[in-house]
């Protein structure tokens, strides 16, 4: 019987060690493979992600002829720029990056650490003045 609960307990530890191990691999591999996103990114800063918009006041759906109303509290932007704001989110998050805000065009400030502006400047007058520049 000792010797049972002797191979168990080595098993475990030995099992603990493997598991330990790959986690610290896949972390390592992790930092490596984004080594250059971590040096944007301060340990304490702020990463604004400057959102574009576009003015829909109504529109028409698909098999009707009568106009919908959009509430005003709704912001329209172009599908892919909708797409690659959740993927920078999904990304931001895996890193571990502390704080990231969502912000419309109207509240962009220039103070965060890291800028972010998605959209041309048909639909964000940030990128647009960011290209003037």
């Amino acid at each position: 019987m000792p010797d049972i609960l002797l191979n168990i307990f080595i098993g475990l530890v030995v099992a603990s060690i493997g598991a330990i191990a790959t986690k610290s691999y896949q972390v390592a591999k992790h930092h490596r493979r984004n080594a250059h996103l971590y040096s944007l990114l301060a340990p304490k800063g702020r990463v604004q992600i400057v959102v574009p918009a576009f003015t829909v006041t109504d529109f028409v759906p698909l098999g009707t002829s009568d106009p919908a109303t959009v509430p005003s509290n709704l912001r329209a932007m172009p599908m892919a720029e909708g797409g690659a704001i959740a993927q920078m989110v999904t990304m931001l998050h895996s890193l571990g990056c502390g704080e990231y805000r969502l912000v419309p065009t109207e509240a962009f400030q220039d103070n965060a650490h890291l800028t972010i502006s998605f959209g041309g400047p048909s639909v964000n007058p940030v990128s647009d003045n960011i290209l003037r520049k």
